[in-house]
C-alpha cells in the first residue's frame, strides 16, 4: 500500500510540472510566431517604397535648386550684358556699395566734430546725407564720357547727345523759372514725374550724390535749393547758404516713401529740390541702380 501511495503522488508531481511546461512552451510560441513570407516580403516592400520617395523628394529639391541657381546666373549674366551695352559696367554698380560703407565710418567718427559750413550742419542734424538724380539709362555712357552731369541747356547749346526724360512743357517752366542751367537733385528716391515714366514703361536709373561732399568740393555760390519743386507757380529759390530758410524744409516729408495727395502742401514740400549750376563732376556721382516697377 506503501508503494501504491508513494507511486501516485509522484505521478500527480510530474503531471503537475508538465502541465506548466506545456502551458508555457505555448504561451511563449504565440508570442513569437513567426509572420508569413507574404507578411514580410509586404513590410520589405513599403520600407523601400517610403525610402524612394524620400529619396526622389531630395533629388527634386536638390534638382530645382540647382535649376534656380542656374536661371539667377544666366539672368544675371544677361543683364550685366545689356548693362555694359549702356556703358554701366560692374565697378559702377558696385562702386556706391563701398563708397556707402565709407561715408558711414566717417559720418560716425566725425558725428560730433563742428562743421564751419552751417549748412552741412543742418543737413547732418537731419541725417541728410545723399541727394539724387534720375535721367534715362541712355544717358550714362554720356556722363561718363562728358565726365559728369551737364543741365538740358548747356547740352542742347553744345550740341550733346541727351536722352530727355522731361517733355517740352517741363523746359519752357525751367526757362521760365530761369532753371534751365541747373541740374535738379531731389532729397527723395522718387518722384511724381519718375512715378510716371516708370510706370509707363521708360528706363532710368537713380544717381545718388553725397551731399556733404557736393557742398566741399562746388562753390556754395553755384548751390541752390527751392522748398518745393522749383517750376511751381509759387516757386522761390535760395542760395544753399540761406540756412534760415534751408532749416525750415519739411525734412520729416523728405526723408520717408510715404505719398501725398496731389495738390496737398505735403505733396508740394515733398518735391524739395537742390539745383547746382551747370556741372557735377563725375567722381561725385554713384551709380546706384535702374529703377523698375517694384521700386514704386
Amino acid at each position: 500500500m506503501e508503494f501504491i501511495f508513494w507511486f501516485i503522488v509522484i505521478a500527480l508531481i510530474l503531471g503537475f510540472f508538465g502541465s506548466r511546461t506545456n502551458s508555457t512552451t505555448t504561451s511563449n510560441n504565440d508570442k513569437v510566431k513567426p509572420k508569413k513570407d507574404s507578411d514580410l516580403l509586404d513590410l520589405l516592400s513599403k520600407k523601400y517604397n517610403d525610402t524612394q520617395e524620400k529619396i526622389d523628394s531630395i533629388l527634386h529639391e536638390v534638382s530645382e535648386r540647382h535649376r534656380k541657381l542656374l536661371e539667377s546666373y544666366l539672368e544675371e549674366e544677361k543683364r550685366n550684358n545689356e548693362y555694359e551695352s549702356f556703358g554701366i559696367t560692374k565697378k559702377d554698380r558696385e562702386n556706391y556699395m563701398g563708397e556707402e560703407f565709407f561715408e558711414y565710418v566717417h559720418n560716425r567718427l566725425s558725428q560730433d566734430e563742428p562743421h564751419e559750413n552751417k549748412s552741412i550742419v543742418i543737413l547732418k542734424k537731419h541725417h541728410i546725407d545723399r541727394i539724387y538724380h534720375v535721367t534715362s539709362i541712355n544717358n550714362w555712357m554720356n556722363i561718363k564720357n562728358a565726365g559728369g552731369l551737364y543741365s538740358w541747356a548747356y547740352l542742347q547749346n553744345n550740341n550733346m547727345s541727351l536722352d530727355y526724360i522731361s517733355n517740352d512743357l517741363s523746359r519752357s517752366l525751367d526757362i521760365r523759372a530761369n532753371t534751365q542751367d541747373f541740374i535738379k537733385l531731389s532729397f527723395r528716391k522718387i518722384t511724381p514725374m519718375t512715378f510716371g515714366k516708370v510706370k509707363n514703361g521708360k528706363r532710368l536709373i537713380l544717381l545718388s550724390i553725397n551731399v556733404i561732399k557736393l557742398l566741399e568740393n562746388i562753390n556754395n555760390d553755384d548751390i541752390y535749393f527751392c522748398p518745393i519743386n522749383s517750376t511751381d507757380n509759387g516757386a522761390k529759390i535760395y542760395n544753399i547758404s540761406n540756412t534760415d530758410e534751408l532749416s525750415q524744409l519739411r525734412f520729416d516729408l523728405l526723408d520717408n516713401n510715404r505719398w501725398y495727395q496731389k495738390g496737398s502742401y505735403e505733396y508740394k514740400a515733398s518735391q524739395a529740390e537742390i539745383l547746382v549750376k551747370r556741372f557735377i563732376p563725375f567722381d561725385l556721382i554713384n551709380f546706384e541702380y535702374e529703377l523698375t516697377q517694384n521700386n514704386l
